[in-house]
């Protein structure tokens, strides 16, 4: 049966300030949620991620290494929550937002994608790349046509999309493709509606977030969430890598009200 995991808490933890640690099962055709357990999680380490692969997970940790420096950390997390650390990056005190995570099987590496907390408008950011066996780098993403937020790693070509409204203030939704060598950001297509849809992406809020784990199908078909310009209900849209037609969208927000709803934080698992 298929499962999702992630890493939750009590509401009592979050009151308190505590980062979650704890490993929780999703049993998708039961509809059930499962501790698994608490995961070991040192201190000044928190949980931005978990990626699904086949037999286990990749987790994502970010670490405070005191004097405002900060840096990521690779992990094996097993299904029964053991956690076993392959790799972290350099430290850094200017790209400790974390945006995005992805997992390539095809070279066997983790990609982290993460952003200069001072280059709100720009979106200034950095994609990591950790290998299996532990070995870091990093390179400066092409942010001069594109801001970027997020990734989406191809599970069968190991190519990594994003999904981009272009610069800030702007709602030109683009997919374009990330090369981990050397940053640059290269256009596939642009995304557009059927000429037959009374909607159009324009009125999709140029919101820097919405990307799905597991989002890209066998069929080349990325999955990505949206937001209304007017409402911020969120849009769970089906798009077509190679033309950019969005084949498929529907509202997926629970909330009646502006800026509430289970997904405001648009972290999704396709599972």
């Amino acid at each position: 049966s298929k499962s999702i995991y992630f890493v939750g808490d009590a509401i009592s933890q979050w009151a308190a300030g505590v980062s979650p640690k704890v490993l929780y099962q999703y049993q998708v055709d039961s509809q059930l949620v499962v501790e698994v357990g608490g995961l070991v999680t040192p201190a000044g380490e928190q949980w931005n991620a978990l990626i699904p692969a086949q037999k286990y997970l990749f987790g994502v940790k970010q670490k405070n290494l005191g004097n405002y420096m900060f840096a990521y950390i690779a992990s094996i997390v097993s299904l029964e929550g053991v956690v076993t650390d392959i790799g972290t990056t350099v430290g850094n005190d200017t790209f400790v937002n974390f945006f995005w995570a992805g997992y390539d099987p095809i070279h066997d590496q983790v990609y982290i994608l993460a952003g200069d907390e001072n280059s709100l408008f720009t979106l200034d950011a950095v994609l990591y790349t950790i290998t299996s066996t532990g070995k870091s780098s990093f390179v400066q993403v092409d942010n001069s046509q594109y801001t970027l937020s997020n990734i989406h790693v191809d599970q069968n070509t190991g190519v990594i999309y994003s999904v981009s409204h272009g610069l800030y203030g702007k709602n030109e939704w683009s997919i374009v493709t990330i090369d981990p060598t050397t940053g640059s950001v290269s256009l596939v297509s642009k995304i557009h509606l059927p000429s037959s849809s009374p909607s159009s992406p324009s009125l999709w809020s140029s919101d820097d977030y919405g990307a799905i784990y597991n989002g890209i199908s066998a069929s080349g078909h990325i999955l990505h969430t949206f937001k209304w310009i007017h409402t911020d209900a969120v849009v769970l849209a089906d798009i077509e890598i190679q033309t950019g037609i969005v084949t498929y969208f529907t509202d997926i927000n629970l909330s009646t009200r502006r800026g509430e709803g289970t997904n405001q934080d648009q972290s999704l698992t396709y599972a």
